[in-house]
């Protein structure tokens, strides 16, 4: 028998042990009652509820275990949920921001181009485009 017995594979012979016992009491001279027997045969039957309620207690506690974990991996699925929504959520309000900025930006060019027409003769304006269209090309 190993050193810690498991509760669903430790069985024991019971016939056995009281042989062995009886046995060992003979050798020292003991006589063994009836009295000796039946105490016997409630310390047998009280480490068979025992060894009952073990196994009803492990039952529970890997009941009590499976719902943390069922939990646990709930809690985990939830948080990625709400990491991709909120990541979805920043996305969106990036792309709007964008749409925003360039709409802005399209309004402010034309404002400008609008300014510099009423200052600046079509050609001048054409000239300018180019240099910058040149400036940006050296970038």
């Amino acid at each position: 028998m190993s050193s810690s017995p498991s509760w669903d594979t430790w069985d024991v012979d019971e016939r056995f042990v009281r042989q062995i016992i009886e046995a060992a009491n003979r050798r020292a001279g003991k006589i063994i009652t009836d009295e000796d027997k039946a105490r016997r045969q409630r310390q047998m039957k009280n480490a068979e509820k025992v060894k009952e309620l073990a196994m009803a207690i492990s039952k529970k506690n890997n009941s009590v275990a499976e719902r943390v974990r069922c939990y646990i991996r709930h809690s985990q699925e939830v948080e990625e949920d709400i990491r991709k929504l909120t990541q979805n959520m920043i996305e969106v309000k990036v792309q709007r921001l964008k749409e925003e900025f360039d709409r802005k930006l399209a309004k402010h060019r034309q404002v400008l181009h609008s300014d510099l027409c009423t200052y600046f003769p079509l050609s001048e304006i054409a000239r300018l485009e180019d240099s910058i269209e040149q400036l940006r090309k050296v970038d």
